[in-house]
């Protein structure tokens, strides 16, 4: 792999890992350790992502406690994952769970000074593991069947989760709803072009349920799933027609559905259609072409920590 690919990729993860830092609902932030733990399972380089999950961390609350409480995750991790390195012992999800359970012992003990704060970190603990098992199986599931398979009902309840991790990160970055709208536009029309309508609407509708449960308004949902029907509707070969229909149904539905409808709003969706416009159609057909080949890639298939 090159090493453009290599920085890439974990330019990715680091995005990630700073969206679902931000990702709070009710004051919990249960989303970004699990996945720390599930890219490690996936053979990704646990000394190149623990830096990059503490930065992520403290760019999305910087603060002392917030330093201490990411780099005792990583410490934690990094000593157990060393030691079965040492001792030639092969890691499995049973432990993951175990180093990611103690791993939070820091976030515990800092907040048990308040009762509030310390039942919010035992739900936190405890969604958080549900989530690094979810990121897991999801990864796992990606790497042996490629990225457009057929998916389990287990599968898709996970990539649920994690969608729904990102909308609430998206929602709570700073400037949130501006970028939440254009990241969504340009998702919505990136996904039917190159994975198609199904995949399209299950991804809007799983984004979406993450913005309306962060923002407690419900009507970005339906909004949102009416933005996917109409790329839906009118894709063709023509993606100018998609990007006009996202945008005047964007306009009619805002206006008539949602509380508050301005020319920031417009302007977000306006810009994340642009960005995907602007993308030349050979890469369009290229990734297309990627994700619906039959052939499997073995460098995929044997990535996963358990073959």
């Amino acid at each position: 792999m090159s090493k453009t690919v290599q920085l890439s990729k974990y330019l990715f993860f680091f995005i990630v890992f700073y969206i679902l830092h931000c990702a709070t609902i009710q004051s919990i932030q249960p989303f970004a350790f699990g996945l720390l733990f599930a890219l490690v399972w996936c053979n990704q380089k646990i000394y190149i992502l623990s830096p990059l999950y503490i930065l992520s961390g403290l760019l999305a609350n910087f603060q002392t406690s917030s330093l201490i409480i990411h780099t005792i995750t990583c410490l934690v991790f990094i000593l157990a994952y060393f030691l079965h390195y040492k001792f030639k012992k092969r890691l499995n999800p049973l432990l993951i769970g175990v180093y990611a359970f103690l791993s939070q012992f820091g976030n515990l003990y800092i907040n048990s000074v308040d009762t509030y704060l310390f039942v919010n970190s035992i739900i936190c603990l405890i969604l958080g593991l549900i989530c690094m098992y979810a990121y897991l199986h999801l990864l796992q599931g990606i790497a042996k069947k490629g990225i457009k398979k057929s998916y389990t009902i287990d599968e898709i309840i996970c990539l649920a989760i994690f969608c729904f991790a990102l909308g609430s990160g998206l929602w709570c970055m700073p400037f949130g709803k501006f970028i939440t709208l254009g990241v969504l536009a340009f998702v919505i029309l990136l996904t039917c072009f190159v994975f198609g309508n199904i995949h399209s609407l299950l991804l809007t509708t799983f984004i979406s349920l993450g913005i309306a449960f962060t923002s407690n308004q419900f009507l970005y949902l339906s909004h949102f799933i009416f933005l996917s029907l109409a790329v839906c509707a009118t894709k063709c070969n023509n993606r100018a027609y998609s990007c006009l229909s996202l945008i005047l149904i964007d306009i009619l539905s805002g206006l008539y559905f949602l509380p508050l409808y301005d020319l920031n709003h417009l302007a977000s969706i306006f810009i994340g259609t642009l960005l995907f416009i602007c993308i030349p159609q050979r890469y369009i057909s290229q990734m297309h072409s990627f994700v619906i080949k039959d052939k499997e890639d073995y460098g995929a298939r044997t990535m996963i920590n358990n073959d």
